[in-house]
């Protein structure tokens, strides 16, 4: 047994079924005892490190992974303080933080809709520019607020933007970390979203650059149907793979707008906005 089984309880919530499961953790529908409003519950349960008892409790698999279990664990609960420090329409909520099992959970609001993903292999047709204006403007608000807490996402990809009402919300702050140039960054990345800064064993500095790299490859994602080649392959190929954006879509969209999102997908930081207000000014400029 990988997963805490229907009808199981967590202080007020009842787990009903998973929604998700990954390498570090399982996250899982519920709904409130008193109130019946459902959260979505993230259980830290790294596979590796992790075995399950039979009354739901996890237990460190062998002495050897103990390291490497409260490693994640310290990590996980960065992940709740990171995100229980924002109120912000475009970042998911944190409700509550629960220690028990031998493990802990993140409670979080559950954001019923699709994700950017979904709805990328669902769509018959391209979003339109005033679409895509909307659905920037929230997503750089949440990117400032979050770089202004001295805080990277480093993960953004359309599986981590869900869509509540057509609002973009950004989830798993997983990757997320502090803003310290004396401290090095672990590498977790999703290829095609992740710039060349984030593969190891490169060290090269992360900023607020780094993700704007993922939310341009993100749109890239929704105007082309596939992500820009991954930025490994972009390098050694002296980026032969990547097609710019602007001159792909004739009047379509503005022509300002697709060259900043080709800016933002720059294979070297510095070549980058280095800044989300920079990067905003080019991508809406001219904009009616």
């Amino acid at each position: 047994m990988l997963a805490l089984p229907h009808a199981a309880t967590l202080e007020n919530y009842t787990i009903d079924k998973v929604l998700g499961a990954g390498g570090f953790g399982i996250t899982y529908l519920a709904f409130h005892k008193v109130t019946g409003a459902p959260c979505a519950i993230k259980e830290y349960f790294p596979r590796s490190a992790s075995i399950r008892g039979q009354n739901g409790s996890v237990w460190i698999s062998d002495k050897k992974n103990e390291s490497q279990f409260n490693h994640g664990l310290q990590r996980f609960w960065e992940e709740a303080e990171n995100l229980a420090r924002f109120r912000h329409p475009n970042i998911v909520k944190v409700l509550q933080r629960i220690v028990a099992n031998g493990t802990a959970y993140i409670v979080l609001e559950y954001i019923e809709g699709m994700s950017l993903e979904q709805w990328a292999i669902q769509a018959t047709e391209r979003p339109s520019q005033g679409d895509l204006d909307d659905f920037l403007a929230g997503l750089l608000d949440a990117l400032e607020t979050i770089h202004r807490a001295q805080l990277l996402h480093r993960d953004i990809a359309p599986r981590n933007i869900l869509l509540r009402n057509g609002t973009p919300v950004l989830i798993d702050f997983g990757s997320a970390r502090i803003l310290d140039p004396s401290k090095d960054m672990t590498t977790i990345l999703t290829p095609g979203y992740a710039p060349y800064e984030q593969y190891p064993p490169l060290g090269q500095k992360q900023g607020p650059w780094t993700d704007i790299y993922g939310l341009s490859a993100s749109v890239y994602r929704t105007l082309t149907r596939k992500p820009p080649a991954d930025a490994i392959t972009r390098k050694i190929t002296n980026d032969s793979y990547y097609v710019p954006l602007a001159g792909q879509f004739g009047t379509e969209y503005r022509r300002q707008f697709l060259e900043s999102l080709d800016w933002g997908l720059k294979l070297n930081a510095s070549d980058r906005p280095q800044t989300v207000g920079a990067w905003r000014s080019a991508l809406f400029r001219g904009r009616s």
